[in-house]
């Protein structure tokens, strides 16, 4: 007996245990934030519609358990009516509220329908037949039992398919309103960027425009600035009357009719260095230097209008051509003197509109230097063509910045001397500037009848320093025709080399 109550109390003792082990404890008070108390209220009505959701289909299941068992007591009432006919029997069915009955008469039926869980159908409510005490009672078949699972299973089948057409709109919803929003986003990135671009362009116009118009203003500053210089140049650029004031000058410091620089036979002042220099196919092994001293010097010009003017000019050159080469006999350089020309002329320019003429007549001999006889052993005379007067005539115009120049000359010797006829023509670009220097280059032709007309043509580019009639230049030259000094004017040269021009007076 005292085992027992021991063994009672040990039992007692540990259930508590267990008992207490298993109570729930209060969890710890925790202050939730914003976001925490939202997302548990959220998820509190998520419950709550979930079990909304379950009681209304639990109220649908029991209804529909319950009609299924109204239809199938009316079956089978009509059914035992149907049995009754056939034994000559009229039994009467009573539609009211079934009635307590002794129990040696008929079975007791079963109590009225109360709500029940899902998971078992109610009982339904059977009138008690009033049939006589021998017609036996209906009992529920294992058929009518099948049915009633199958429809259960129907029904519950049913609730899940709704369930998940509810779970598949509300997805199908939530889609549309993601796909909603993200069309919303995209529609208003694009606006973004179309307003981003719509930006850009009319930025990108206003630059063009602001660049449009700065060019325009460097434009029209670069031609008033070319006005400038023109009109400054005017009165310094050859071949012009623009600045003359005076009706009558004596020794003008300018040029009606500008020397022609590229003409080997121009009376003026230079000095050249050709270190390629071929005559008859055949390179000189050395170095031609030709150099020239003269001057085209007006003394006299009288002006009648604008554009108008006219003036004579004195017009008097040397030219000579020194040889540069190593003497192999003595081992030695040797520079010595191979030919000089003299020239001496007058020449009369006028200046009718844009255009000037040039009317010369000059005189020019040629003669060989004692070094060149000497070093080639000639002690015999030799015919000399190049000993003539010449009268000619030239006219120049300046187009912008480009000089160009055409004209012919006859020869007053006789035709058994000399042959009269020759032809000059040419172009000269300087561009007007009030710079210290600036780009030039031409070339000039000239033919002669005496070397059947074969051209010999004189080519350069280089630059000039100075402004006004007196500066200096400096040329990078080429030429190729016949030689245009000495007598051997009939040998066919070409030399390329650098020079320098200067107009002293």
């Amino acid at each position: 007996m005292r085992t027992t109550t021991q063994l009672i109390g040990l039992l007692l003792a540990v259930s508590t245990l267990t008992a207490y082990a298993q109570a729930p404890t209060s969890p710890t008070s925790k202050t939730l934030t914003p976001a925490e108390q939202k997302r548990q209220e959220r998820l509190q009505r998520e419950i709550e519609a979930q079990r909304k959701f379950k009681a209304e289909m639990a109220e649908r299941q029991r209804q529909y358990f319950a009609e299924q068992a109204e239809k199938e007591r009316k079956r089978k009432e009509r059914e035992a009516q149907k049995e009754a006919q056939k034994r000559g029997e009229t039994p009467t069915a009573k539609t009211e509220a079934p009635k307590s009955v002794p129990s040696s008469t008929a079975p007791a039926s079963a109590p009225a329908p109360a709500t029940s869980p899902v998971t078992a159908p109610p009982a339904a409510t059977s009138p008690i037949s009033t049939a006589p005490a021998d017609a036996p009672t209906p009992t529920p078949s294992k058929a009518s039992t099948a049915d009633r699972e199958r429809e259960a299973r129907r029904a519950s089948e049913a609730a899940r398919q709704e369930q998940a057409a509810r779970e598949k709109a509300a997805r199908q919803a939530q889609d549309a309103q993601n796909r909603e929003a993200a069309q919303k986003q995209r529609d208003a990135l694009q606006q973004q960027r179309e307003a981003a671009r719509r930006q850009a362009e009319l930025e990108r116009q206003q630059q063009q425009q602001q660049r449009d118009a700065e060019r325009a203003l460097e434009r029209q500053t670069k031609e008033q600035r070319r006005r400038e210089e023109a009109a400054t140049a005017v009165a310094t650029r050859p071949d012009t009357t623009a600045a003359f004031s005076a009706r009558k000058q004596l020794f003008p410091k300018d040029h009606l009719f500008a020397p022609i620089l590229l003409d080997p036979l121009q009376s003026q002042t230079y000095g050249s260095v050709l270190p390629l220099f071929v005559s008859n196919g055949e390179r000189y092994e050395g170095t031609i230097v030709p150099f020239a001293f003269g001057l085209q010097k007006p003394f006299f010009r009288r002006q009648t209008g604008t554009n108008r003017a006219s003036e004579w000019a004195l017009d008097v050159a040397s030219f000579t051509q020194f040889e540069v080469y190593k003497d192999e006999k003595i081992n030695k350089q040797r520079r010595q003197l191979i030919n000089t020309d003299y020239r001496v002329g007058i020449s009369y320019h006028l200046r009718r509109g844009p255009g000037t003429w040039r009317f010369r007549a000059y005189h020019l001999s040629s003669h060989l230097g004692d070094d060149f006889i000497i070093r080639n052993q000639l002690n015999f005379r030799l015919p000399n063509a190049v000993n003539y007067e010449l009268i000619d005539a030239t006219y120049s115009q300046q187009i912008r910045d480009v000089r160009v120049y055409g004209g012919l000359g006859v020869g007053l010797r006789i035709s058994q001397e000399r042959k009269p006829l020759s032809a000059q023509a040419g172009f000269w670009y300087k561009k007007p500037s009030t710079k210290n220097s600036q780009l030039v280059g031409g070339l000039d032709l000239k033919m002669w009848q005496q070397t059947n007309f074969r051209p010999g043509v004189k080519a350069g580019i280089g630059t000039t320093v100075g402004q006004g009639p007196n500066n200096l230049t400096f040329l990078l030259e080429t030429y190729a025709g016949f030689r245009p000094y000495s007598i051997y004017e009939a040998d066919r040269v070409f030399w390329l080399g650098v020079g320098v021009y200067l107009q002293p007076f």
